[in-house]
């Protein structure tokens, strides 16, 4: 019986030469198409050698075949009476082909057929070795899959371990694959179909190899850009997106989300998706304080970016003034911060707080004017209405009439501005201090002699002077404005004391 040939095998490996291997791959799959051979016999018997081929792609289009042979050196038998039980098949790389790119090999071994799920003897298992590069892995794997309906019965898919072992490394390593096929997809024996005898071989086994796509997931923790995610090849080296954080230094990144390993440029992504964690030190800053027109030193305080920090307590003094708190205004004119306030620091910078001073107090002296006791100060309240206090000094033979200022002392205007106990505001302005002279007059109606003009027509004593001009002299009456001289150069009246009005 003449023989026919459908090359179809010959027509795929033509397309493969000119088509990327993703683009073949898809075409065999839409077709349902294969690397086979198929070819009607004059009987049903069994062959002395068939082939098949076991091809393994890889990413970039990396790829190696192997054309497997299978020899069967049994006695011939019919389809039924192979099938009955196992018969040895010898299985081996072609002889003078060379490795490729993953240097893999049939070795030459001796397998037996075994029973299918029919119960058939048609199914034999061999070992394929192939070196599989650090960061490929299994991807997929097919097996060229024939559809007519006269092999429905006898052709079964071939399957292998090639997922289970081709497991993901970080180092190349030697990789013994175990894969399964149909005797009948080889050629080592025909079978009837129809009343027809037929047989294929050289159908082929796919196993693909990938570097596998890997996501990274960056956050941030706080910092700029959180939450991208980038895709990186299995053996690519990491990168990252720049990232900055107001008042941290940037430390890293580490795996796990922060929990793991630190992580660089250096290093490798690899066996799976990552989630890295920026890593940061907050910042540590100084706080400086200026007491403005205040008097003292302060040593800084040092504060760390987003953690509580304590002022120190006031140290600076001013005087007649009331410390507030604290500004971060130069001028001090409000107030940020109290006294050894606790806050979150939240600056990014150093900084400098300035004391914030309000009018407070100033201070009275009181002087004695001839009273043997010390003088006295006491400190009067700013803004606000308040009585002197009570005189505490004495003079013998002297009542106390009440209060003069220093100015008014000048003039030798003796009168009295304020009497002991007299309300009072703002005397002088906070910090200052204002000077009180106590006025006396002598209880037995005497001059004082201190500063008086020494005169021969002087007098003391109980006595009624009447002027010139008709004023008359009253002992109880001390203003001054009391008495009149007649002549300028007369001293008809005797202490200086008193002034002369025109």
């Amino acid at each position: 019986m003449k023989k026919k040939i459908k090359k179809r095998g010959k027509i795929v490996a033509a397309l493969i030469t000119v088509i990327s291997f993703a683009t073949a791959l898809t075409w065999y799959q839409m077709q349902n198409a294969c690397a086979y051979e198929h070819g009607t016999e004059s009987e049903s018997t069994t062959l002395s050698k068939g082939y098949a081929d076991v091809i393994i792609h890889g990413p970039n289009n990396k790829e190696e075949w192997i054309n497997v042979e299978f020899f069967y050196s049994g006695k011939k038998m019919n389809q039924d009476k192979f099938n009955n039980s196992g018969h040895n098949i010898t299985v081996k790389r072609k002889d003078g082909e060379k490795s490729g790119v993953y240097s893999a090999n049939v070795p030459t071994q001796t397998v037996k057929t075994f029973a299918n799920s029919g119960g058939n003897y048609t199914r034999i298992k061999f070992n394929v070795e192939y070196w599989q590069p650090a960061h490929e892995e299994y991807s997929w794997e097919s097996a060229d899959s024939v559809s007519a309906d006269y092999l429905s019965s006898k052709y079964q898919k071939a399957s292998s371990d090639f997922q289970s072992q081709s497991w993901h490394g970080t180092e190349g390593r030697k990789v013994t694959v175990s894969v399964e096929m149909s005797i009948y997809a080889v050629g080592i024996c025909t079978y009837n179909y129809k009343g027809k005898y037929h047989k294929v071989w050289n159908t082929a086994v796919h196993l693909g190899l990938q570097k596998p796509s890997r996501s990274v997931y960056y956050n941030t923790n706080g910092g700029t850009n959180h939450g991208d995610t980038w895709y990186f090849t299995d053996g690519d080296k990491f990168s990252f997106p720049s990232t900055e954080r107001t008042g941290y230094t940037f430390d890293g990144w580490r795996k796990n989300n922060g929990s793991g390993d630190w992580v660089d440029t250096n290093d490798i992504v690899c066996g799976g998706n990552y989630t890295v964690a920026a890593q940061w030190t907050a910042n540590t800053y100084s706080i400086s304080y200026d007491a403005g027109d205040g008097d003292g030193d302060m040593s800084e305080t040092s504060a760390t970016y987003d953690k509580t920090v304590t002022l120190s307590q006031n140290k600076f003094t001013r005087k007649g003034y009331k410390f507030l708190g604290w500004s971060l205004k130069n001028d001090g004119s409000s107030v940020d911060y109290q006294d050894g306030a606790s806050f979150t620091y939240d600056k990014a910078d150093d900084i400098t707080l300035y004391a914030v001073w309000e009018k407070d107090n100033y201070e009275v002296k009181f002087h004695g004017n001839g009273s043997s006791a010390a003088d006295y100060t006491r400190n009067l309240p700013y803004n606000k209405t308040t009585n002197l206090p009570a005189n505490v000094f004495e003079r013998p033979g002297y009542t106390f009439m009440g209060w003069a200022p220093e100015e008014e002392l000048d003039g030798y205007k003796v009168i009295p501005k304020y009497t002991n106990g007299a309300e009072v505001k703002d005397l002088c302005e906070p910090g200052e201090t204002c000077n009180l002279y106590a006025i006396w007059r002598k209880t037995d109606g005497s001059f004082e002699t201190k500063n008086i003009i020494h005169d021969d027509k002087m007098f003391f004593g109980d006595v009624n002077i009447t002027g010139g001009n008709g004023t008359e002299y009253d002992q109880g009456v001390y203003d001054s404005k009391a008495a009149k001289i007649d002549k300028e150069n007369d001293p008809g009246y005797f202490t200086d004391r008193y002034k002369k009005e025109d």
